[in-house]
């Protein structure tokens, strides 16, 4: 009942007011411009989860850890490691650009490039940064529905170490150090995860376990030039069990993963009012299946790019460089293992205010794609602040997504002649601060994806004669959608509620596109009791489409936190995930966790 107060006043301080965060020290982004600024100079919608957060959270994945965030939802095929899909404002895991450290991260060899979300570990982030909306005029390829980046690197000097126990046999250990001496900055940082699991599939009993090892380091150093050069790279591998794999179908499948990325980086001054920085990464993505012989595959991606920040005047401010990047499949059962493909850039980005009331982004980028020749991507934003309490955003973005590899040259299902996704993306954004500590954030978008890739049977009434089925440009989506965001204090409660209503359209099929929920209701709430934090994540979604159109049940669900800090270095967390043991499904027969129970300490001292 206390929680249904809750919301229901967060929810009723919506609809008469509003907000914008006006926090004294605005909080800084790096990926909304490629640049370092403050959340009121991006013009965009953003979510920043920070390292204290992230502890609190006591989450076990990415996917995990964002999704209580607006706007995200996920779907996993069960438990821990296993195949996870984000969904951002209704665009699938292709239509979503992940960077980490600022390198490009995604699978090259499955079937829409999407990105191993659930592999990352949490223990080694240290930021999340996630915009909202097409940023594809800056980024190229994938950025339709937005963009997440991992930061691993420590922002100041530190030393942790973490133990924690749960429910399915899961044990998980980390450490790590960050440091400075003199022109000398380095970090390291290490984790281990290993759980039985339970099972991913829905008709059986058998547990699928997980494991992930992982390790990151960095290295900078500062020049006699004052300039800045420097390494970081992030490696995991490990295993996760699944169901259903081989023919006749075996439960007892498991697959071995490694992925890492490397990057390297120059950044200095040009002269007082023009920064440089250019860089060298390069990701790869290694997964083989122990039970199938079709399941080898090894991709990589390396990435090259030189980025300028060029101070105009007072008010202006120019983004502008060169971007390369090439994919590469060095193992795929379907072909010889020499699939590549590549991309040169010149974007620019244009931003600054017009006077105290009006501020502006434009940007714009040309690419020339090596498989489907040159690509013209833009977008534009202007804000207004109509008083010292609220402002009015309009924007309008183009974005793209390349067609993978596997679709274009899988000597099966192929088909090298497809063209892009094509994205365009029109937005009108309302933030009001009605009182103190109050803020609201409201968003009304409508996306239209063209020339969409899908998969096309012309006989889907046979399961295993599938010769004449390839990839296709075949269909048409639009996406229509309302966010609220709500940031309020009630009865020594912080809570931020975000409401999102979308109406996710397959327009070739007239229907629901698949995995999106039209309602998505969240709720977090925190509050301090002296050295005890107790938090909640409360979610409600409606109903969504599996494949073969099956209706998979909305439901709600909620997780309960409690913190405690022995001392100034040292906190105990305890989650109960899933606390009234709901049973319900994302995905058609794949199960979900029930009621979890995870007991962590941590030391860190700074």
């Amino acid at each position: 009942m206390k929680l249904q107060r809750l919301l229901v006043a967060t929810l009723a301080t919506a609809i008469h007011t509003g907000a914008i965060a006006n926090d004294a020290l605005e909080p800084i982004i790096i990926t909304a411009n490629r640049t370092v600024e403050s959340i009121n100079e991006t013009l965009s919608m953003v979510t920043i989860i920070e390292r204290k957060e992230i502890e609190a959270s006591a989450a076990q994945s990415l996917p995990e850890l964002v999704s209580q965030s607006t706007g995200l939802d996920f779907i996993t095929k069960g438990g821990y490691g296993q195949s996870s899909s984000l969904y951002l404002r209704g665009a699938d895991s292709g239509h979503l650009l992940l960077l980490v450290n600022g390198v490009r991260f995604h699978d090259v060899t499955s079937t829409n490039s999407a990105a191993s979300f659930e592999h990352i570990p949490v223990e080694l982030i240290e930021r999340v940064e996630i915009v909202r909306g097409p940023k594809a005029s800056l980024y190229g390829s994938d950025a339709i529905g937005g963009v997440i980046q991992v930061f691993t690197k420590p922002e100041q000097q530190s030393q942790f170490a973490s133990i924690s126990i749960g429910t399915e046999n899961t044990q998980k250990i980390s450490a790590g150090f960050a440091n400075s001496r003199e022109k000398f900055s380095y970090s390291l940082k290490a984790s281990q995860l290993r759980t039985d699991g339970t099972s991913s599939k829905d008709n059986n009993l058998e547990a699928d376990g997980y494991e992930n090892r992982s390790i990151s380091a960095q290295l900078d150093y500062i020049l006699p030039t004052d300039t800045i050069v420097g390494i970081n790279s992030h490696h995991s591998t490990g295993y996760n069990e699944y169901d259903n794999c081989g023919y006749p179908a075996s439960s007892n499948c498991q697959s071995d993963f490694t992925q890492w990325s490397t990057g390297t980086y120059w950044k200095g001054a040009i002269n007082s009012q023009w920064d440089s920085e250019f860089h060298l990464g390069k990701s790869s993505q290694q997964r083989q299946s122990k039970n199938d012989a079709t399941g080898d595959y090894h991709g990589e991606v390396f990435s090259s790019s030189w980025v300028n920040h060029i101070k105009l005047s007072q008010q202006q401010r120019l983004v502008s460089g060169i971007d390369y990047s090439q994919d590469s499949t060095l193992k795929s059962y379907t072909s010889s293992p020499n699939w590549k493909r590549s991309s040169t850039a010149l974007f620019g980005n244009l931003s600054g205010d017009l006077d105290s009331n009006n501020q502006y982004n434009v940007g714009l980028r040309i690419e020339d794609n090596q498989q489907f020749g040159s690509h013209l991507t833009g977008d534009i934003a202007y804000e207004k602040t109509l008083d010292n309490d609220s402002t009015l955003r309009l924007s309008y973005g183009e974005a793209f997504k390349a067609p993978s590899l596997y679709q274009l040259y899988d000597s099966s299902y192929g088909d090298a002649t497809l063209q892009p996704e094509e994205s365009s993306t029109i937005e009108i954004h309302y933030s009001r601060e009605l009182s103190t500590g109050t803020t609201l954030n409201a968003a009304l978008f409508n996306t239209v994806i063209s020339n969409m890739i899908d998969w096309h049977d012309p006989d889907p009434s046979n399961d295993w004669w599938i010769a004449d089925a390839s990839y296709m440009n075949i269909n048409k989506a639009e996406i229509d959608g309302l966010e609220l965001e709500i940031d309020t204090e009630i009865d020594f409660w912080k809570l931020h509620t975000s409401l999102t209503l979308l109406n996710p359209m397959d327009r070739k099929e007239s229907k629901q596109l698949l995995g999106r929920a039209k309602r998505t209701l969240k709720l977090h709430g925190t509050r301090t009791l002296g050295t005890y934090n107790l938090s909640l994540d409360w979610v409600n979604q409606g109903h969504r489409f599996s494949y073969g159109d099956s209706r998979i049940s909305g439901y709600s669900k909620l997780d309960l936190k409690l913190g405690h800090k022995l001392n100034q270095q040292t906190k105990l967390h305890f989650k109960v995930g899933n606390l009234f043991d709901k049973q319900y499904q994302l995905e058609k027969g794949f199960t979900t966790a029930g009621r979890t129970l995870l007991l962590s300490i941590n030391y860190r001292m700074q």
